[in-house]
């Protein structure tokens, strides 16, 4: 069964230990216990306030890390920047602020691929429709600022995010996160979670979802191979509806991945529905490596060099109108273009 994310927030809370855990998080840390003998913390750090701030209140930068109890050294999961009033109240984390690199880059090439292979701007704000166009699948919370982001970004979108880890819910509260009205969070096994919503679910003709984003990682730091291998119980349910027909997934990996085999397995399941456009861009800071699929795209002959540059492109231009659509604070013309690599497509099979 899954369960949403208010049983995560209320099993902190029916411990009795809400005050010993803020207490703690502004202090040293909270720690929390994960699977697989690894701890989790929330610190917070003060930072410099962005924009004016009411008299009184200051903004802190609040950081989750992963601590495995066979290393000496800490894996940062998440930062957001969280508003504190005049009476140390805690207020909601900044919804548009992302400040690790590879966030920025991976909410980037949602945006770009979505303009790039939606057939009519899908990204404008149109406050007359009765139901949210775009809907947005996340697996993994971290500190929840991805998908705060994109309702900020997309006022059209409902995003399901789901969490392996209880212990990340635990913290979400620390991180900042408030539950919103168009983010619905599960804690389940992504790969389980989507398995069992399209083989539940009658009439997937359409599709479920217009954007999957993976951002899951073991305690060695590696995508589970649940998510990047052919045959896999997420590639059946790619080949079954996951994703719209024009829909895009990005996948977010080590640098050292072996990106063109992960493409192409992925591709191979999604294609049985459609043409696929599959290529990588390499995130800034990390350089971690992105895998993206675009459902729908064009897929032009010619060579490698010609099609590149072609995808590069069309990419910027929809980037560019993604921005002016979107009022991103960042741009994302520069970072859902970066370093375009393993470009490769694949045809209804």
């Amino acid at each position: 069964m899954m369960k949403h994310v208010r049983s995560a927030f209320m099993s902190v809370r029916g411990h009795g230990c809400r005050h010993a855990y803020f207490t703690k998080v502004f202090v040293r840390g909270y720690p929390f216990m994960l699977c697989r003998n690894v701890r989790s913390k929330v610190t917070a750090h003060r930072a410099t306030p962005a924009g004016a701030l009411p008299e009184g209140w200051v903004q802190e930068w609040r950081v989750l890390r992963f601590i495995p109890e066979n290393r000496s050294s800490d894996l940062i999961q998440a930062i957001n920047r969280v508003s504190i009033d005049e009476f140390g109240n805690q207020r909601q984390h900044l919804r548009n602020c992302l400040l690790m690199p590879y966030t920025k880059s991976v909410a980037s090439s949602v945006l770009a691929a979505l303009e790039l292979v939606l057939e009519r701007a899908p990204l404008a704000d149109d406050s007359e429709k009765e139901e949210p166009e775009l809907r947005i699948l996340c697996v993994g919370f971290g500190g929840g600022s991805v998908p705060a982001f994109f309702t900020e970004m997309l006022p059209d979108c409902r995003v399901d995010v789901v969490e392996l880890e209880p212990a990340v819910l635990d913290a979400a509260e620390s991180m900042g996160f408030v539950p919103h009205p168009r983010i619905n969070v599960y804690l389940d096994d992504g790969a389980k979670f989507v398995h069992q919503a399209v083989h539940s679910t009658d009439g997937l003709h359409n599709g479920m979802y217009d954007a999957l984003v993976i951002d899951a990682y073991d305690v060695e730091g590696n995508v589970p191979s649940a998510f990047t291998s052919a045959g896999s119980s997420f590639s059946s349910a790619l080949a079954k509806g996951l994703l719209r027909p024009r829909g895009v997934m990005v996948t977010n990996l080590l640098p050292s991945a072996p990106l063109s085999q992960i493409l192409q397995d992925q591709a191979q399941a999604i294609c049985s529905r459609g043409d696929c456009l599959s290529f990588g861009i390499e995130a800034e800071g990390s350089g971690n490596l992105l895998a993206l699929h675009a459902c729908g795209a064009p897929i032009r002959s010619g060579s490698q060099r010609q099609r590149k540059a072609e995808l590069f492109l069309r990419l910027w231009l929809a980037a560019r109108s993604a921005q002016k659509a979107t009022g991103c604070p960042f741009s994302i013309a520069r970072l859902a273009t970066r370093r375009i690599r393993s470009l490769g497509g694949r045809r209804r099979a």
